[in-house]
């Protein structure tokens, strides 16, 4: 990611990239929180969370994030570690793909709850709980590579980007 934002493939990047720092400038947006989604017509969509032993009878949707160092590596981890192999039906290297793949199955996905907030038409998605996973919260920000810290193409989507943030709180 630090080779598509320097090189100015990427104009910029959001998310959770706790590796991008060499010559990479960062704004904080927002702290993120992780949720178990499931499609509304779910079976379990009228729980308020989901135990431990339900958790891994069930068939999952994973993402996977190894390839931009994303924080959400180490959920990947321990979910992958947790889960049986043959519980994970699908894994996505992108959480919108994997969101609409929940929406349209009885696959749960564990994904930062802006994923869903962002894709749900107010009945697509149903959020759950799983306390006992411990699953961190982490800070989304913004970032550019400082090559292009006063391009002024750079700078207005930049200023777009944050003024968009506080509609994702």
């Amino acid at each position: 990611l630090i080779d598509l934002l320097g090189g100015g493939e990427a104009d910029v990047a959001v998310g959770g990239f706790p590796a991008l720092y060499a010559g990479v400038r960062k704004r904080a947006l927002f702290t993120e929180r992780y949720v178990c989604a499931v499609r509304s017509g779910h079976p379990l969509a009228r729980h308020g969370n989901i135990t431990e032993n339900l958790f891994m009878s069930l068939r999952h949707v994973v993402v996977s994030a190894r390839s931009f160092g994303h924080v959400h590596q180490a959920v990947e981890k321990q979910l992958t570690e947790l889960l049986p192999v043959q519980s994970i039906a699908v894994t996505s290297q992108s959480f919108v793909l994997a969101a609409l793949i929940a929406a349209r199955s009885d696959l749960v996905l564990t994904t930062p709850s802006k994923v869903i907030t962002l894709l749900d038409d107010g009945d697509r998605f149903s959020a759950l709980a799983t306390p006992w996973l411990n699953l961190p919260s982490f800070g989304v920000a913004l970032y550019w590579h400082e090559r292009f810290d006063q391009d002024q193409a750079n700078r207005w989507l930049r200023g777009c980007i944050t003024s968009l943030a506080p509609s994702f709180l």
